[in-house]
């Protein structure tokens, strides 16, 4: 399978165009703000029809990170509501999705000490390629 899994740039994008602040596709650190996007391994086995067509899971983790609770709480149950059957298609055009489903809803996790608090969710989107 060559082809480039872009899914958590196209996610990304679609926050940066909603007015979300700090959208990155790296995780963020320190005392930084943001919302983390990015691909998380572990998704699922493949599947190849008879015309060598493959079914791909790929899950997308996002990480709402922010000084207040309510805003990273907020954020997240936003997006949630925003990717919930959402399709996010290739920029390069070699996959297409089915509409995204919420594979862990939003939930508070701990990163580091920084005194920021962080909310995780995660969507799978099942690639067609």
């Amino acid at each position: 399978m060559g082809v480039r899994i872009d899914i958590q740039e196209g996610i990304a994008d679609l926050l940066s165009a909603q007015g979300y602040e700090g959208v990155t596709n790296r995780l963020l650190d320190g005392t930084n703000e943001g919302i983390t996007v990015r691909r998380y391994p572990g998704a699922g086995q493949s599947d190849e029809d008879m015309d060598g067509t493959s079914h791909v899971p790929v899950n997308v983790q996002i990480i709402t990170r922010r000084l207040s609770e309510a805003q990273a709480m907020d954020e997240a149950d936003a997006i949630r509501t925003l990717l919930y059957h959402r399709r996010i298609e290739s920029a390069s055009g070699g996959y297409t999705t089915a509409p995204l489903h919420i594979y862990i809803e939003p939930q508070r996790i701990r990163l580091d000490n920084s005194g920021l608090t962080s909310f995780e969710l995660m969507v799978q989107a099942d690639l067609t390629i």
